[in-house]
């Protein structure tokens, strides 16, 4: 009866085995609990914040927690100790996946709640693939029990076969060179593709709230049990998102509004139609159950595509999988 089980839809995807289930739902909360506190440092006018819950009270357990009630840590306590370093560099972006030629442009901070300032130096490290790419140096003068821009860690990737990792690692160095600290973030730089048309395919993107008839099944489109979605699980096995890596499908750009929006409002169930990308909402009965993101079936002679996602095609992995449902 564990919350995880209603709500997983909307982070990561379902596990199939009890091991699976601790390793994701820890390594999310580790996710989560970094980037909200890194959040709260880089804000200088936030004087305090705690997390809920720092040690569990209880033997039965409460998954909120980021130690168990024997002080045994989970990977969040990590995060959360590492997120609250005195002197930490904060790496932030609204974007976690470019094309290439594209520059890749990561902002730092400094947050330091020590009575140390003056002028510092912060080196970019850059790693293509694991191997060295570069790197720059710049200098950054550090307030007292405060927050700071630093700067921005840029590259940009001219030559990329089909997707890169691109490692971007900032350190900051007293007067006398010593390290003093580090942060790093990864992102993925793609090659761009062409998406073609297909008159054999019908593709219907995002569907009213209501019933419909489509492909002579009865389509039914909800809005998202709680709140807007940033993330849909491509664990369907079709062959349509069997390139993408598990993550892909998460905290999509966007392009208007600058910043990271969500990637689906509503899903939909419709009997005959085979899934490709499926989150979570509320059936008939008040539970929790999978629901459809993008579906499809043979009809007619033709393919019917429904897709209820948001494909904002400065994402490479939306205008990938928009290729991959034409073809």
């Amino acid at each position: 009866r564990a919350q995880t089980g209603d709500f997983h839809y909307f982070f990561y995807d379902t596990q199939e085995t009890m091991e699976e289930w601790v390793e994701k739902s820890q390594e999310f909360q580790a996710f989560a609990a970094r980037m909200m506190t890194e959040a709260f440092r880089r804000d200088d006018r936030m004087i305090s914040n705690a997390i809920h819950l720092f040690i569990d009270a209880w033997p039965a357990g409460w998954m909120k927690a980021i130690m168990d009630c024997r002080r045994n840590p989970k990977k969040a306590y990590f995060a959360y100790r590492d997120a609250l370093e005195p002197m930490m560099i904060s790496l932030r972006t609204d974007r976690y996946a470019y094309f290439c030629g594209e520059t890749v442009s990561i902002e730092s901070y400094i947050c330091n709640d020590t009575g140390s300032s003056g002028d510092y130096q912060l080196k970019f490290e850059y790693y293509v693939d694991g191997e060295p790419a570069g790197e720059k140096q710049t200098t950054v003068t550090v307030k007292a029990c405060g927050t700071v821009y630093a700067a921005n860690a840029e590259i940009s990737l001219r030559d990329v076969c089909d997707r890169t990792g691109v490692l971007i690692r900032a350190i900051l160095l007293g007067e006398d060179g010593r390290q003093i600290t580090y942060n790093e973030m990864e992102v993925s730089v793609f090659e761009d593709v062409t998406v073609q048309k297909n008159d054999q395919v019908v593709l219907i993107q995002n569907l009213p709230v209501g019933t419909h008839e489509i492909a002579g099944e009865t389509v039914t489109v909800k809005p998202c049990g709680m709140l807007s979605v940033h993330f849909v699980s491509r664990k369907t096995g079709h062959p349509a998102v069997e390139q993408f890596h598990e993550k892909d499908f998460s905290y999509w750009y966007d392009k208007e509004q600058d910043m990271i929006t969500p990637l689906l409002d509503t899903t939909f169930t419709a009997e005959g139609f085979t899934p490709i990308l499926t989150s979570g909402n509320l059936d008939e009965d008040g539970k929790w159950s999978k629901a459809l993101a993008c579906a499809e079936k043979v009809y007619e002679g033709k393919r019917y595509v429904i897709c209820q996602l948001n494909l904002r095609l400065e994402n490479p992995v939306a205008k990938r999988f928009l290729r991959n449902i034409l073809q």
